[in-house]
């Protein structure tokens, strides 16, 4: 089982908030590269979405799974807006 990390902390430390709302990824820590790598290749396959990372971190191997793909195509959701505060998505508005 994955360890789910709060994306808006994670976007934050790897410098990437400013283009990707938390409320479009998830992010976790993975146990090894090999996890990893499967876990990137079901949801590309599977989904359509794109997986950045991973990263060497303090909280491990960290890898974000960007759902943006997946939202537009399968729920007609268009990526939220980066500049909106973290609580805050378009659909909330």
């Amino acid at each position: 089982m994955l360890r789910q990390l709060d994306s808006a902390r994670v976007l934050r430390y790897l410098g990437l908030r400013d283009q990707i709302h938390p409320f479009d990824v998830v992010a976790f820590v993975y146990p090894d590269r090999a996890c990893f790598d499967a876990s990137a290749k079901r949801d590309r396959e599977l989904y359509g979405n794109d997986v950045l990372g991973p990263w060497e971190t303090e909280a491990g191997l960290v890898g974000i799974v960007d759902m943006r793909p997946q939202m537009l195509a399968g729920w007609g959701m268009a990526p939220t807006d980066p500049a909106l505060p973290d609580d805050i998505t378009s659909r909330s508005l």
